[in-house]
């Protein structure tokens, strides 16, 4: 009899035993997600984040998606990553060292992009007059202004879209960090699109 009841009991804790799944986003995310809270409430897992999925921050630098433990990271074709670089009203705002992806010193987990991180500038490069070489009408004289935007074509600067590591205040790699383990591979359908001063698609 004992036997019998210590095998039910077992049979019991074995089917009550929840089966570990990775965290999926399917739906637009307006805040950052990270690994090390995968859920929201402090578990760290896995992240995919769907065909459908969209993670979305205005104004601010992020990291958009942050893989901060041992965890993977699949971006499937379709996702978006995006960083605004306007506020809630629309107005241009400074989202310097911007980061769509970053994977921290030390984690161990395989990353594969296959969705978009697009980090956005709503810069508009202006004609100021410091190249008009154009004698369009034929005076003689070059024309002011010619009609080309010659000012800065960002305004923001030290952007990332996927970062392998860490920087520091002055958007330098940090001296002697540790290495990320793990493949990291951009497939056929990722895309990177970064608008920014000395910036960069992928960075480690």
């Amino acid at each position: 009899m004992r036997r019998s009841l210590l095998a039910a009991v077992s049979l019991s804790a074995l089917i009550a035993t929840p089966a570990w799944a990775d965290e999926e986003i399917n739906d637009e995310r307006t805040e950052p997600v990270e690994t090390a809270d995968a859920d929201g409430a402090g578990n760290a897992d896995n992240i995919v984040i769907g065909s459908n999925g969209r993670v979305t921050l205005i104004g601010v630098p992020g990291p958009a998606v942050h893989v901060n433990s041992n965890n993977d990271l699949t971006t499937q074709n379709g996702s978006i990553i995006r960083i605004n670089d306007r506020d809630g009203d629309g107005d241009p705002v400074s989202v310097d060292g911007a980061v769509g992806i970053q994977v921290d010193p030390g984690v161990e987990g395989d990353i594969s992009h296959g969705g978009r991180i697009v980090l956005d500038d709503s810069n508009d490069p202006a004609d100021l007059g410091t190249d008009d070489l154009v004698d369009a009408d034929n005076d003689g004289e070059v024309d002011d202004p010619d009609g080309e935007a010659d000012g800065a074509f960002a305004q923001d600067q030290n952007k990332t879209g996927l970062l392998i590591g860490a920087v520091d205040g002055d958007y330098n790699p940090l001296a002697g960090q540790d290495a990320v383990t793990g493949d990291v591979a951009i497939t056929s359908t990722g895309a990177i699109v970064v608008q920014g001063q000395n910036s960069f698609g992928v960075r480690a």
